[in-house]
């Protein structure tokens, strides 16, 4: 559970937001160079990388082609919906803030803001972690679909980020169920 933790954070800052040479050179780190690859995803070297990020960022997300991660699009056709109050609820209960700013003024129940206040519940309270998985994971699938025919850096993140929601929710079932 650890690494999914690890994980969700990682994919979470990825989809949230274009990739900065900051965080470029934080991918480009041996370590994780290694562990996206058996993943399948290959961290660009070339010096250009940046260009080229944005520009598939861009097409994938935010474009006219581009898919919105937001779950209340997917679920309700309009930003705001219901499930943006229950996510406030349950940040509010876990004493957690959603931060606008950090999350580059996504809406709260954006795939990537979803993936970090996941990774924040498992370390602080497992039952929540696993509800917020159930309640408000299983759009990720579909919403991540079309991302993974983009092919590229994103393409192969929305794979992985596709397996690791399918991991979460199904862990979420398994142990929901039981308790």
């Amino acid at each position: 559970m650890t690494s999914w933790v690890a994980v969700a954070r990682l994919f979470g800052r990825l989809l949230l937001r274009e990739i900065d040479q900051e965080l470029l050179d934080e991918l480009r780190q041996p370590s994780l160079v290694s562990a996206l690859a058996v993943e399948g995803i290959d961290v660009p070297r070339s010096d250009d990388a940046l260009e080229t990020l944005a520009e598939e960022y861009f097409e994938c997300f935010l474009g006219p082609s581009g898919t919105p991660l937001v779950q209340s699009l997917w679920e309700h056709g309009q930003y705001e919906g219901p499930s943006t109050a229950s996510l406030r609820k349950l940040a509010d209960s876990a004493a957690l803030e959603f931060n606008r700013e950090a999350a580059r003024n996504a809406p709260v129940d954006h795939l990537g803001c979803l993936l970090l206040l996941w990774a924040e519940l498992s370390e602080s309270d497992g039952k929540k972690a696993r509800w917020l998985a159930s309640q408000h994971l299983n759009f990720a699938d579909q919403a991540l679909a079309p991302v993974t025919q983009c092919g590229g850096f994103y393409g192969s993140v929305a794979t992985a980020c596709r397996e690791l929601c399918q991991q979460i929710t199904g862990d979420a079932r398994k142990v929901h169920g039981s308790e």
